[in-house]
């Protein structure tokens, strides 16, 4: 009874189910990868890629897929990070989300190391390297825009062009993780594991924040 009513104090249920529901969604993705199950549903994505591709949609996802690059994640946080310092913004969240981006990184590291899987077989239209399984690309773009989606929806407040900013903040992961698969880069399995291990990743993020801020709250 405690405990719950722990959870419901510090406003932990929704950070408990996204990392709950993600690492679920992971480890079932990895068995069927591990069963060699998915392959099916590879092969045929893979056939349907191959009839859509077009010149003018190969560029559009090769400029989408730019999205999810380390360079570009980096850059990004770094501004992020400066802005937030100049606008004076807790040091508590930009510490989080820092440490939270770091933490993916070396997560999606260890993962690849752990599956070791090949990429698909060339030819590509994009450049990669490193194993395939789970999707960096998907997993990093999850973490990194969920996360700020995340505090722009906590911080409640109303102002012009939120809902736009939340909608293209839900569908960059989106876009991100087709353009991989696209490009043929990815299997589409490596691609759902991305997204399901960075929901579980944003989850976590969650929940050091929340605890964080009742830890803040029971010294006042």
């Amino acid at each position: 009874m405690r405990i719950a009513e722990s959870i419901k104090r510090k406003q932990l249920k929704v950070p408990i189910y996204l990392t709950s529901v993600g690492v679920v969604c992971f480890l079932a993705m990895a068995w069927l990868y591990q069963n060699n199950v998915l392959a099916g549903l590879d092969e045929t994505v893979i056939g349907w890629i191959a009839l859509i591709r077009r010149n003018w949609l190969t560029w559009v996802f090769r400029a989408i897929t730019l999205l999810g690059s380390v360079t570009f994640i980096v850059t990004a946080d770094l501004v992020i990070t400066a802005v937030g310092i100049r606008k004076k913004c807790k040091g508590r969240d930009i510490l989080i989300f820092n440490l939270v981006n770091i933490s993916g990184v070396i997560m999606m590291q260890v993962l690849k190391m752990i599956f070791g899987r090949e990429r698909p077989p060339r030819p590509w239209l994009g450049t990669a390297d490193g194993f395939s399984f789970p999707s960096g690309h998907s997993l990093m773009t999850t973490l990194f825009y969920g996360f700020i989606l995340v505090m722009v929806v906590r911080r409640g407040k109303v102002w012009p062009w939120r809902k736009r900013l939340i909608a293209v903040l839900v569908c960059l992961p989106v876009l991100v993780g087709l353009s991989r698969v696209y490009l043929g880069v990815h299997y589409a399995s490596d691609v759902l594991a991305g997204w399901v291990a960075g929901v579980a990743w944003v989850g976590v993020g969650m929940g050091v924040r929340q605890l964080s801020v009742g830890s803040e709250q029971s010294y006042q």
